[in-house]
């Protein structure tokens, strides 16, 4: 696959502007965002001083982190921005980059480490027990989409090569998983955010569990 081709595939498929689908204007967050780290060898050829810009405590190793935001609504991913240092804090990354991407008043949902800014919904901020069991579940399939970047053996293993062609890598595996979402293997589903009612399967079970 060639650069022009992966930034074609891009264009049409990675879109910020479809976290608006089926958004009806009554939920402040429409995406969900987090931060996805992966090791490379290269970084162990530095001296230890400068590895440490590289380490990142949660995954105790030196790599590359990315930003990667998903549709609540649909699944779908809109966004992404990368790669930086480990080290660098998913905030901080957020408010260099999406923060800057909202609309008046829109925030985004994410995990407790993005706590202390006012424009991030986090399970702390949960209204109540419905509230709260969506945002993990939320959570849980971004978390998903994660994990499907594994399933290439470039993102799972570390990377060998020109750490310089790592986010060539990365945006053609994340365009592939946005393509399988669309044709046949989508994320599952989330209900109970911003809603009233979570719906019931046939058997009167939450939705949400299992999923």
């Amino acid at each position: 696959m060639t650069a022009t081709t992966t930034h074609l595939l891009l264009f049409f498929q990675i879109r910020w502007s479809n976290r608006l689908v089926g958004d009806d204007g009554t939920k402040p967050c429409l995406v969900y965002t987090d931060g996805k780290n992966f090791s490379a060898h290269q970084l162990l050829r530095l001296s230890l001083k400068q590895r440490r810009k590289w380490y990142d405590h949660k995954s105790n190793g030196f790599g590359l982190k990315y930003e990667i935001a998903t549709c609540i609504q649909t699944g779908d991913i809109v966004h992404f921005v990368g790669p930086f240092r480990a080290a660098i804090h998913d905030l901080t990354v957020y408010r260099s980059f999406l923060k800057d991407m909202l609309r008046p008043g829109e925030k985004v949902m994410a995990d407790r480490g993005y706590r202390g800014d006012d424009t991030v919904l986090t399970p702390l901020n949960a209204k109540d027990a419905q509230d709260s069991r969506a945002i993990h579940a939320i959570g849980l399939r971004h978390e998903t989409v994660n994990g499907r970047l594994c399933n290439f053996d470039c993102m799972k293993q570390t990377w060998r090569h020109d750490l310089r062609k790592h986010q060539l890598a990365f945006r053609a595996c994340l365009v592939l998983i946005q393509l399988r979402h669309e044709n046949g293997f989508p994320v599952f589903q989330v209900y109970g955010y911003g809603t009233e009612n979570i719906p019931l399967d046939d058997d009167g079970n939450d939705s949400n569990d299992g999923a």
